[in-house]
Formats: C-alpha cells, structure tokens, sequence
C-alpha cells in the first residue's frame, strides 16, 4: 500500500472512531451537554467520508471494478471527502452560531469538542491523500506521465516507427 492509501483509509478508519466522540457541545456554568456527528447535514459529510475510505479499501484489494469515468477515481474521491469535511466544518461552525447566538452574555459557549476537531483533522488527510494520488497517477509515474516508469516522456525517446 502507498502512502496515499494508507491516509486514505486510515483517514477513514479515523474519522469512523472521532465521529462517535462528542462533536458539538454547549456549557453554561457546571452543566453542560454535546452531540457526536450523527446529527443534522454533518451525517451526509461522514457518508461521504466513509464511502470513499470504503470504495477506495476495496479498489485496493481488487474486491470491486470500479466503471470507467471521464474523470480519474482519484478525483472523484478528492472531490467526495474535500465536500464531506466541508459539510462537517460547517455543521461544527454554523452549530456554536445557532446554538447561542443571543447568550454569549449570560455565560454560555458552544462549539467544536474534540470530536470535531479530530473529525476535521482525519477529512483532511484523507483530501490530501486523494489529490496526492490523483497527481502522481499510478505507482511510479508522474503527474505529467501516466504511463508510468519507462514510458513516453520517462528520458527515454520513443522507437522510430519502421
């Protein structure tokens, strides 16, 4: 497994264990309460997490033929966790708005608890894993090469047609 796998679906795996902590939480003076991410447009941004960690898991281990795709799958799971860790930022961001907007003075907070910020966290590697391997295109070739080692483009010149 490359490296972009391991973030791909260790991101997955992740993000499954940090969405049951507690995502969201509000807290005025000794009371306090939290939600973990199963809750509201969040849960449509796990899905997508867990649907490409799962996709991608089993592309590795030839379980599933993915069809062709005018777009590289690479992207396309780029673009999947990229929209599902926007969905979770914003549900964590829009929650501590919503939640006490009219009593911040009298001493309330609300926000992101350590499961969100980890959730966030485990998204973005996992972004980062995707368009890492959408770059560099299958083992051993370049973002400019997909042909992979030894092909046009790798140093050495195309044989002249006979």
């Amino acid at each position: 497994m490359s490296p972009q796998d391991w973030m791909v679906v260790g991101g997955g795996i992740a993000a499954f264990l940090f969405s049951l902590l507690p995502f969201v939480g509000v807290s005025f003076g000794p009371f306090s309460g939290s939600v973990n991410a199963w809750h509201s447009y969040a849960l449509l941004g796990i899905l997508l997490l867990f649907a490409t960690a799962t996709l991608w898991a089993l592309r590795l281990l030839e379980a599933v033929k993915l069809p062709d795709l005018p777009l590289p799958w690479a992207r396309v799971f780029a673009i999947a966790t990229a929209v599902g860790t926007l969905l979770v930022l914003l549900r964590g961001l829009t929650f501590s708005a919503n939640a006490v907007s009219s009593m911040r003075n009298v001493g309330v907070s609300a926000g992101l608890r350590v499961g969100g910020v980890l959730l966030i966290v485990a998204g973005a590697v996992m972004t980062v894993g995707a368009v890492w391997a959408e770059r560099t295109g299958p083992k051993g070739a370049s973002p400019t090469n997909r042909a992979g080692p030894g092909g046009p483009g790798k140093g050495t010149p195309p044989e002249p047609a006979a």
